[in-house]
């Protein structure tokens, strides 16, 4: 559906699933720890380095405890490419976690669907009134970022952009 999207892994699901793998006493000094591995502004260059020098100190310890972070480096590190003032808005999947919550306890109250017709109709309403609601908000930085962030997208779409059928006969 969405071909030029980029994927980016959730940070903040990445640490809710390292930390209880990790003693109480321990458990601040390694969400210090992880906190620099996902600062803003850094590279992803900076930040496989810092990956790596974790790794190494906590592997004693806890063996493996950040295996997952090193196997999904490019995922959950796709938020570095972009600009800083955009990268605490991307680098977690919580906004979306919590539109699938608004649906599932809209539908949950529901007794029962005539058809799978009437759930997706009532989904799609359900989807109108949040984004009416949604698109009030304000994201910090864009009115004085827009035409970086347009730019950031024509960049994006011409790097990304893959040959149609139609392209392909031209």
């Amino acid at each position: 559906v969405f071909p030029k999207a980029g994927f980016q892994r959730c940070v903040v699901h990445l640490v809710r699933n390292t930390w209880p793998k990790v003693r109480a006493s321990r458990r601040q000094e390694l969400c210090d720890d992880l906190k620099r591995l996902y600062r803003r502004g850094q590279t992803k260059e900076q930040a496989e380095a810092i990956l790596n020098e974790l790794a190494a100190k906590w592997h004693t310890a806890y063996p493996g405890l950040l295996d997952p972070w090193t196997a999904c480096f490019e995922h959950w590190s796709a938020f570095l490419e972009y600009p800083e003032w955009l990268q605490p808005h991307i680098y977690t999947t919580n906004w979306l976690e919590r539109l699938n919550k608004e649906l599932r306890k809209f539908a949950k109250t529901k007794n029962s669907f005539p058809s799978p017709d009437s759930v997706a109709n009532l989904m799609y309403l359900k989807l109108l009134d949040t984004e009416r609601s949604w698109s009030k908000r304000k994201l910090h930085g864009y009115v004085q970022h827009s035409d970086e962030l347009l730019a950031l997208w024509e960049v994006y779409d011409t790097k990304n952009r893959t040959k149609t059928k139609g392209e392909a006969s031209m």
